[in-house]
């Protein structure tokens, strides 16, 4: 596969994603590009969830918007 993506609700650093980077560099032959979505390391403010996730792009369309944009991207 030329793009992996992984999305958690939670930080990215130390989370899944870091997991599967990890997995990929110690594969053979190619390694695809891996698109982590989730939520900073940082202090998020409070709120309603679906608040939240639409600003941080971790809503559907938010989601759908990174990952064309990241397709767009391989495809240059």
């Amino acid at each position: 596969f030329p793009l992996v993506v992984t999305i958690e609700d939670g930080t990215r650093v130390g989370g899944f994603g870091s997991l599967v980077a990890d997995a990929l560099q110690r594969r053979s032959g190619p390694i695809p590009r891996l698109l982590q979505l989730g939520t900073p390391d940082d202090y998020l403010p409070h709120g309603a969830e679906s608040e939240l996730h639409a600003e941080l792009g971790l809503d559907a369309s938010g989601i759908a918007a990174q990952i064309n944009k990241a397709i767009k991207s391989l495809q240059h």
